[in-house]
Formats: C-alpha cells, sequence, structure tokens
C-alpha cells in the first residue's frame, strides 16, 4: 500500500496520498529526495531540499502497517500508520489511521492523529481524512487522476480541499525506469501562508524496494 509514500506515490506531488492496494504480501521500503516536501500544497521545508523514507508491511488479508519519515525545515516528521486496503475487481478500498509526529518540539498541539478512508478505480482516486484532535477544520478530501502516456511515462492531476475552504491543485509528470522513479510536479495552492501563494515546482527522485 505505500500510504506514506508521498514521493513515489502522490506526496512530494501533492501530498495527495494516492491510493493502491497492496500488490504483495511481506516487507518493502522506500527512499526519496526532492527539492521540497509539500503537505497538501503547503511547503513543510521552507522551499528547500527533503530527503524521505519508509518501511511497510502487507498482509494478503489487506492489513497493513507502516511509517515514513522526512527532514522539515528546522525539524522532522516521522508518521505511523495502519489499515486495511484491499481491491474487489476494479475498485479498492483503503481504510485506517495515522499518527502524525515531530519529535523536535512539543508534542502538545503539535502531534495528532487522523483516520482516513477512500476508494480508487480505473486510475483514479478519491479519500477523505479526519483529524480527530482538531477543534475545528477537521476534514479533508483529495482526488487525483493518473494515466500512463506511453511506456514507463505517466501524468497526474491532483487537488485536494480543507473543511475552511483552502484548496490545492496541481500537474506531475512522471518517467519510471528500473533505476527510479523521475518526477516533475507544479503545484498551487490558495492558502494564505506567505510562502505558499505563488505556484512551486518539484524536482524528486523516489525508489522502492522490496525485502
Amino acid at each position: 500500500m505505500n500510504l506514506k509514500n508521498k514521493w513515489v506515490s502522490s506526496g512530494v506531488l501533492l501530498s495527495a496520498m494516492a491510493m493502491s492496494s497492496a500488490a504483495f504480501a511481506g516487507a518493502s521500503g522506500n527512499i526519496a529526495v526532492g527539492s521540497d516536501y509539500l503537505w497538501r500544497g503547503m511547503t513543510q521545508n521552507s522551499h528547500t531540499a527533503a530527503v524521505s523514507g519508509g518501511l511497510d508491511y502487507s498482509h494478503d488479508a489487506g492489513i497493513y502497517l507502516g511509517t515514513w519519515g522526512s527532514n522539515l525545515a528546522g525539524d522532522s516528521e516521522v508518521d505511523l500508520y495502519g489499515g486495511f486496503s484491499k481491491e474487489f475487481g476494479a475498485v479498492g478500498i483503503d481504510v485506517g489511521a495515522i499518527y502524525y509526529m515531530y519529535p523536535h518540539v512539543d508534542f502538545e498541539g503539535n502531534s495528532f492523529y487522523e483516520v482516513y478512508g477512500g476508494v480508487s478505480a480505473m486510475g483514479a482516486n478519491v479519500m477523505a481524512y479526519y483529524n480527530i484532535d482538531a477543534d475545528a477544520s477537521n476534514l479533508y478530501v483529495t482526488g487525483g487522476y493518473d494515466h500512463e502516456v506511453a511506456k514507463g511515462l505517466s501524468i497526474g492531476v491532483a487537488g485536494g480541499w480543507t473543511q475552511d475552504g483552502e484548496s490545492h491543485y496541481g500537474l506531475t509528470l512522471t518517467k519510471s525506469t528500473d533505476a527510479g522513479d523521475f518526477s516533475v510536479m507544479v503545484s498551487d495552492t490558495t492558502a494564505s501562508a506567505g510562502l505558499d501563494k505563488n505556484p512551486t515546482m518539484v524536482v524528486s527522485y523516489a525508489k522502492g524496494f522490496d525485502f
């Protein structure tokens, strides 16, 4: 499933965390480097380079567990998650929970939990996240579509919307090779934060591996 594989799936692309059901049972991992780390359209690294990596375990029954981490601007992020992901014919479902941790700051008011659920089919996905710790703006909804335009070359569009009315959207071009995935994305957001007022281009490289 690699839900938090933001670089390989969608995260550095839009942090939409596009869904895919577990293709096999067992352990896998991923490493990535990019010119920025975007989470829901907003930079988490002050528009500087980020290095990330994750480990995942999935079972044939559809249950999965994993962890993912990245450097941030003056901090770091470590996430723990688990859930259930399964394909039923052409339709995939995914439900679970995720805990976002920030080890170098006071946990209170920074670390938080979300539950999520969504569906995917024919290259498209829709997913909703609910922050169970927030007093307001609890809901985040994201969707996307990926299409292979040539062998090993795909284009993706994605967007997300928060309960308080902010949104983000972007376009990604990815070239997949035996050596890894190379991506270029352009993303924009309506968020009012000064660092996120203008469109952002992110260049990234990611590599997944099995144990």
